[in-house]
């Protein structure tokens, strides 16, 4: 899974040479200082090299737990090697120059984003008789399969019974199909609940918490035969389901002419070697009134998101 960066915002220093050597304290702060963003120093690594592209050593500086790193040996390193790197899973490779460090110094890196695939987005749609029916999607990120074919937007003739003919292809489909990449704050994978599963209980408890959001027996199947190859391959997960409005206003469906229900879910997963403790999410059960339009998906998180590759 790919990482991105934004910009880093500032390298500032401090008056006053370190009488131990130079300390570097990295914090994750969205552009203010936060210690509780403050990023854990051992799992920073630093590079030293003798120009911008290679690295001929790893030294790992003294570190403590609120992020500072003091690289107490930097005077011997000057004298073979130029640059110092920076890598952890929050940023990309951020390098500055050895000679001119001369005081503390304070590395402030902004959040980053994190760019995932957004897996099978299906669309159902059952009108009270059979209709006409326009879908724009507007996704805040890159559309990569559709289908049928996403034509600057889908029209279909909807039945009650969730069949949905498109004239462009003379097919018919039980929902439509989309998918893409996005990316997201680090913040939208902090989550303060969810649920821990073991891999061999996933279809169970896919089939009781789909039922009580309000997912019909067909969009369930559907859903639990795309996902659980997936979740059962691993010992735990850890699993989180965005509904409705909660989906950090990502993907949005314009959809005419309005329906009177509409269900979003989308479930994000990170695979666990071992069970954690979290709040369970507790979740709402949703009616469906009137023309119903009914959309899941969902994606794996990095598994490494705190580690360094």
């Amino acid at each position: 899974m790919k990482i991105l960066a934004i910009s880093i915002l500032a390298l500032l220093p401090f008056f006053g040479i370190s009488q131990n050597g130079i300390n570097l304290k990295l914090k994750i702060c969205n552009g203010q200082i936060n210690k509780r963003f403050a990023t854990d120093a051992s799992k920073v690594k630093l590079y030293y090299a003798k120009d911008s592209l290679s690295r001929d050593l790893i030294y790992i500086g003294k570190s403590s737990k609120d992020g500072e790193i003091a690289l107490n040996k930097i005077d011997s390193f000057k004298q073979i090697y130029k640059y110092v790197f920076f890598k952890s899973a929050h940023t990309e490779d951020v390098y500055i120059n050895i000679g001119g460090i001369t005081t503390d110094t304070t590395l402030f890196l902004p959040a980053v984003e994190e760019v995932i695939f957004i897996g099978k987005p299906a669309i159902y749609l059952y009108p009270q008789k059979e209709s006409v029916i326009k879908i724009k999607l507007e996704f805040k990120g890159e559309i990569k399969t559709t289908y049928p074919k996403y034509n600057n937007g889908w029209s279909v003739i909807a039945s009650p019974d969730g069949v949905l003919f498109d004239s462009n292809t003379n097919r018919s489909y039980n929902y439509l199909f989309w998918d893409g990449f996005c990316s997201f704050q680090a913040t939208h994978f902090q989550y303060k609940d969810g649920f821990v599963v073991s891999g061999d209980n996933t279809s169970e408890f896919l089939y009781k918490k789909l039922s009580l959001i309000g997912m019909n027996q067909t969009e369930i199947n559907d859903f639990i035969i795309y996902w659980l190859p997936k979740l059962e391959l691993n010992k735990y997960n850890l699993i989180h389901f965005w509904v409705n409005n909660d989906f950090d206003n990502t993907s949005k469906l314009i959809v005419t002419p309005k329906p009177a229900t509409m269900l979003t879910i989308y479930m994000e997963y990170k695979p666990l070697e071992k069970k954690i403790e979290i709040p369970e999410q507790q979740l709402q059960s949703n009616k469906r009134i009137g023309f119903t339009v009914v959309e899941w998906g969902g994606s794996e998180v990095d598994n490494n998101k705190n580690d360094i590759e």
